[in-house]
């Protein structure tokens, strides 16, 4: 995570999702964590996968527009300097549930402590 704090993954899925507007971009690899009430992603992922970003504003309000392929997220900034984007999961293809238990024993289970640490 950005401040060099970590969180355990228990899925990773690909997903559809359909924003506000109703443009829908189909995301590969998402990693849902837990504890988090507001669901993050990443834009410096996002331009990892070939995502532009661009900004823009009006009278009112700050935007950071990701756009690729034709496909375009449109994020409001809400608070100083926090971006928001409004959208809902339509499709969801789960590739992996990872247990959310912490008493585990690891040692036994290296692929679960890899995922745990990352």
């Amino acid at each position: 995570m950005a401040n060099g704090s970590k969180s355990v993954i228990y899925q990773r899925d690909n997903c559809t999702i359909e924003d506000e507007v109703s443009n829908e971009v189909h995301m590969n690899g998402r990693r849902v964590v837990g504890d988090i009430v507001t669901p993050i992603l990443s834009l410096t992922q996002l331009m990892d996968e070939g995502w532009a970003m661009k900004r823009g504003k009006n009278n009112t309000q700050k935007f950071i527009y990701m756009d690729k392929n034709g496909s375009s997220l449109t994020f409001i900034e809400k608070k100083k300097n926090l971006f928001y984007l409004t959208a809902r999961v339509t499709e969801k293809v789960l590739i992996a549930n990872y247990t959310t238990d912490l008493q585990i024993n690891t040692e036994n289970a290296p692929m679960v402590r890899r995922r745990m640490e990352q």
